[in-house]
């Protein structure tokens, strides 16, 4: 019953050329936004979208919306910051010794 109201609710709105607070009001019901994760030196943050009728709303994990092209960008971006992370890391490491030198008080 809740998935024909809900399957109503998409033909009703199946052909639209703006969205408005209105029909975001009749298919969301809440939306979690959870703490970001820095950990692994790339912000990520995960948002739980929960529909009326159907309840959380999960794009399936493969799915990344981007195009073949975007996730070479996305790739060479990656390796581009691992670079910098650790080239900032050696150079911290080298230079930590004349960082502590120079901050004695004399």
């Amino acid at each position: 019953m809740r998935a024909d109201k809900f399957i109503e609710l998409v033909k009703r709105y199946s052909d639209f050329t703006e969205l408005t607070p209105q029909m975001l009001n009749e298919f969301i019901e809440k939306v979690i936004v959870h703490e970001a994760d820095k950990s692994s030196g790339e912000r990520k943050q995960i948002v739980d979208i929960y529909l009326n009728y159907i309840g959380n709303f999960a794009i399936p994990e493969k799915y990344d919306g981007l195009t073949d092209e975007e996730r070479e960008v996305q790739r060479a971006l990656e390796e581009k910051r691992a670079r910098q992370r650790a080239y900032s890391r050696n150079w911290y490491a080298k230079n930590k010794d004349k960082k502590e030198v120079s901050e004695k008080p004399a």
